[in-house]
Formats: C-alpha cells, structure tokens, sequence
C-alpha cells in the first residue's frame, strides 16, 4: 500500500511545458519537474476556415460533375427495339430543331419585306413607243404593288404578254425601295388600218392589234387585211405581200422611211414622203433605187412633186423630179 502512494505522489510531481520554440514547431513537450523529457506531441496547424470552405465546395462540385457510376449489377442491356425507338426520338426532335430554326428564318424575312422594302420609285428603261407612266401603268398592277420585292416576284412568276409593241418586260431591284422596269420593244414593218390598226413583221405576219399609230411604221395603202387575228399573214396575195415587204426592207437598209406604200393592180409601187410621190415602178433593181434615192431625198426637202424611178436600171441611171406646180 505504501508503495502505491509514493507512485501516485511522484505523478502529481510531473508538469507540462512548452517552449516557445517548441511552440513555434507545433509540438508540446512533456517533462517532469526535474526537466527530463517524458514525451513529444505534435500539434495540428489550425486550419483556415475560408480554405475549407473552397475545398468543402470543390470536393462537392467534383462530387457532382462526375455522376456515380451504375453498379454493374443493375445495368440491363437496351433492347434492339428500345434502340431504334431511342433513335427515331433522337431523329424526331432534330428535325423539330430545323423546322423551327427555318420557321424563325421566314418569319423574319417576312417581317424584314414587309416593312423595310416598301416601293418607293420606279425608273423605266429602253420604252419609246409608251411613256413611262403607261409602262408603269401597265408592270405596276399587283395586288401588293406598294412593295418592291412582291412586283419583283409578281413579275417574274406572272410576266406581261399582252401589252402592244412589247416583247419583254423584266422588273429588278436597284435598291430595297426601288425597282427598274426595263422594255424590250417590237418594231413593226407596216400596219393596215380599217376598223383599228394591224401591225405586221418583215414576214407579213401580225404582231399587234392597236388604236395607236405609231411614228416609225409604213401604212399599207388600199388594201383589206385578209389577217385578222395575231399570228396571221396580213394579206394572202403572194405577189403583193412581197412587192410591199421587199420595198419596205430595202428603205429601212438605207435609213429611209416614207410615211405609205401603195401595190396598184400592175404591181407597181408607189411611195409617199410627206408632199414628195416616190414612183418606183416594179420592184426590179429596188436595192440600187433604194441607194439613189438616199441621195435625192435630202435635196428636195421641203418640196412637192413626184419622183420618178420607175424607168431606172443600171442601164438607164436617169432619174426625173416633176416638180408640183402651185
């Protein structure tokens, strides 16, 4: 008993102390009043709470970006049918994508004409039968006609064909408010006037039916069109046809025009140029009395009377103006 007193009084002998330079180690001493050493303990830094919230946080985050992987136990195999359902699901919703990435497109489009492409002008080229008012008159006739892109569009799908003298009209857009009209125009040889004028080509073929008389095409005096609708042959009789056209032809080589042409029953030829009377006889050697008269036309401006080529050929070059007396 005795003995067991004297070691519980030597443990209450035993102290702890710690250096500063122990302290400054982070580790405490034990020793006993005497100073020896009866052990070491090393502390634990104190942790800095702001640094264990960010790695609380990116344990956490990481924790979240890298999702448990299934047992493998519990994994089952797809089906070859789920597999196809999963991918006409896949298919269906990319398509779905498309059309309403295509619908916002068009919307936008449409929204885009209908307010920033309003028609504002019109410039009119290559028309010199019509003013540009009636060729606009004409082109600008839809039922959106205040909108350039929609008379563009119009104008293409539904082009005009039925204008007189008109073979093409093309309508573009020089600008969002702007569009050009240009006209391709026909120019008739000759026309025949009864009721209303008919036009015809070089080949004797109808082309126009109009009330307007235009300044640069022959009349055909004294005749009555066996043509009638467009397309037909303006007059069946060969030999005239071709007396008519064949003149005609060979002034328009030589930048002549004379305002009428008259086919008598002989199939002479008579021209008329204002007050002058152009007597050409029948068409033989019509492309040298073309030339000559090219010639004599200027000198008699202004004159009346009538000029006499019917007895000109290579042989016989004499050519007689009787001049009108007044």
């Amino acid at each position: 008993m005795k003995k067991t007193n004297k070691t519980n009084k030597k443990s209450k002998d035993i102290s702890i102390k710690q250096s500063m330079d122990d302290v400054t180690k982070d580790k405490i001493v034990f020793v006993d009043t005497e100073g020896n050493t009866l052990g070491e303990y090393e502390r634990k830094p104190k942790k800095n709470k702001s640094e264990e919230k960010k790695q609380k946080k990116s344990r956490k985050i990481e924790e979240e970006r890298i999702p448990e992987r299934p047992n493998h136990v519990t994994r089952r195999k797809l089906s070859l049918k789920e597999k196809r359902k999963r991918k006409r699901r896949a298919i269906a919703l990319l398509i779905t994508e498309w059309v309403l990435g295509l619908a916002i497109v068009i919307i936008g489009a449409i929204l885009f004409v209908l307010f920033a492409c309003g028609l504002k002008n019109v410039v009119v080229e290559g028309s010199y039968i019509y003013s540009d008012e009636e060729i606009k008159e004409y082109v600008i006739d839809g039922k959106y006609s205040n909108n350039s892109v929609y008379e563009v569009i119009h104008n293409f799908i539904k082009p005009k064909k039925d204008i007189p003298f008109i073979d093409n009209v093309k309508v573009t857009m020089t600008g969002l408010n702007t569009v050009k009209i240009t006209v391709t125009e026909r120019t008739p040889i000759g026309y025949v006037e009864t009721d209303c004028a008919r036009y015809f080509d070089e080949d004797g073929k109808i082309t126009d039916i109009s009330d307007r008389i235009l300044d640069n095409s022959t009349k055909w005096n004294d005749i009555e069109p066996t043509g009638t609708e467009i397309g037909d042959t303006i007059y069946n009789d060969e030999a005239y046809l071709n007396a008519f056209l064949e003149t005609v032809k060979e002034l328009k080589a030589n930048n002549i025009f004379v305002n009428s042409i008259t086919v008598d029953d002989n199939h002479n030829i008579y021209g008329y140029k204002d007050n002058i009377k152009i007597n050409f006889g029948l068409k033989n050697d019509m492309d040298e009395k073309c030339k000559r008269l090219a010639i004599i036309l200027p000198q008699l401006e202004n004159q009346a009377g009538t000029l006499h080529l019917e007895n000109f050929s290579l042989e016989n070059t004499d050519i007689v103006f009787k001049k009108e007396v007044q």
